[in-house]
């Protein structure tokens, strides 16, 4: 996926080896998610506003336009993410089952990436 969307070899490299990070997310009233991804880079904050446009900065700063939903189930649900900006368009995907959470990203190519994570 990284090198799909243009990542050099070093920073690929760099991604590969670093520690994979921890979320928290916290719901509020109004459709807003808190969400802190505590990364190799420090925390990064987004608070995500569900059924509506939003903006945001990714890790590098670089302007977004995002778009999410959030799609309930018994089990739990998904997050869907789109976001547009210079350097292209991406979909997140946060499907929770149960004690699994599976995280898929892809760009607007069609390139994909994913893991899926189990609650100890």
């Amino acid at each position: 996926f990284l090198k799909a969307t243009g990542v050099g070899m070093m920073q690929r490299k760099l991604a590969m080896s670093a520690r994979w990070p921890a979320w928290d997310f916290a719901v509020s009233e109004g459709g807003r998610i808190s969400f802190v991804n505590h990364s190799q880079l420090g925390d990064l904050k987004e608070e995500i506003v569900l059924d509506s446009t939003y903006d945001h900065k990714d890790g590098r700063g670089n302007p977004l336009t995002c778009t999410a939903e959030w799609n309930g189930t018994t089990q739990g649900g998904c997050l869907v993410i789109c976001r547009r900006g210079n350097l292209g368009n991406f979909r997140e995907e946060r499907r929770v089952d149960g004690d699994t959470l599976a995280f898929a990203l892809t760009d607007g190519n069609g390139a994909s990436w994913g893991r899926t994570f189990k609650r100890a």
